[in-house]
């Protein structure tokens, strides 16, 4: 059962309804999303088009390579039990050329298998982010 009702446009602020339309049109082709973090967000559209021009910057103009994004997002996933995110990325993973021998040991909590330089060093800096982080991953 979900935390929270699914997002109708009397629901959010009202100055924020303009961006809730917005939304509704160009992202979600008018249909509220149900599931995930965007079922959240959607709550607070303001804050919801931020955090997609974040996403999209993320995505699509950092300097990392996709495999090492994919790999950061699963490392993240696994750590925090999202499962959500785990199934939304494993195959994007896989597609963008993490190992499925790394994948599958992630997702087994087994021992890793031989790490290129690029995936050993966003391992360990999942694990810096875990060392001072105020919510340690389990």
């Amino acid at each position: 059962m979900a935390r929270l009702p699914v997002a109708t446009r009397d629901m959010v602020p009202e100055k924020q309804r303009t961006d809730f339309d917005d939304l509704m049109k160009t992202t979600y082709q008018n249909e509220v999303p149900r599931y995930g973090p965007a079922s959240v967000m959607i709550h607070v559209p303001k804050v919801h088009k931020i955090m997609n021009a974040l996403n999209m910057y993320l995505r699509n103009d950092s300097s990392l390579p996709k495999k090492v994004q994919e790999l950061a997002i699963l490392l993240t996933a696994r750590a925090r039990d999202c499962a959500y995110v785990w199934n939304a990325h494993a195959a994007s993973a896989r597609a963008a050329g993490v190992p499925s021998a790394l994948v599958d040991a992630l997702r087994d909590r087994t021992a890793l298998p031989a790490l290129a330089a690029a995936m050993a060093f966003e391992a360990a800096g999942a694990r810096e982010v875990d060392r001072v982080s105020f919510f340690p991953l389990k």
